[in-house]
């Protein structure tokens, strides 16, 4: 058996794995700050796409709250009627100055998770791919082609 080498086909597989082995998960999506899913999917799936943009959306709205306080929101918690929405900001940015940004990881989960025990494996799950959660930033200096 091969295993993947490409970075990105890794983190997309170990995501996959998250959703199908982890109790009570109904999706979960990694995304930009700018709302997009990370890594790239294959195929175009415009609830993934919504998903993303939403859970960006709320990451931003909770990190603008707090812009004027030391430190940085860890984490979003959302409770529904049928369940819960996760959004947990990692801890790592790597790059230089504003030339790299770091991922969030967003989780839907129904009635039937619980919410520590899904907020200690989310933790885990990020703290495994660390490595891989920084995207370069984009270039508005560069001329438009």
């Amino acid at each position: 058996m091969t295993l993947p080498t490409d970075p990105l086909s890794t983190i997309s597989d170990r995501l996959e794995r998250f959703v199908a082995q982890t109790p009570g998960i109904v999706r979960a999506v990694l995304f930009t700050p700018d709302g997009l899913q990370w890594p790239p999917p294959q195929v175009c799936d415009a609830d993934a796409e919504r998903f993303a943009a939403a859970c960006s959306m709320l990451a931003s709205v909770a990190q603008n709250l707090f812009q004027d306080r030391s430190g940085g929101v860890r984490q979003n918690a959302v409770e529904h009627d049928d369940g819960y929405l996760f959004i947990m900001h990692t801890p790592h940015q790597v790059g230089v100055g504003t030339r790299a940004v770091a991922l969030a990881f967003g989780v839907e989960a129904s009635r039937e998770a619980d919410p520590g025990t899904l907020g200690a494996v989310m933790s885990k799950w990020i703290a495994g791919i660390a490595g891989h959660l920084t995207v370069q930033a984009r270039d508005h200096t560069a001329p438009v082609r």
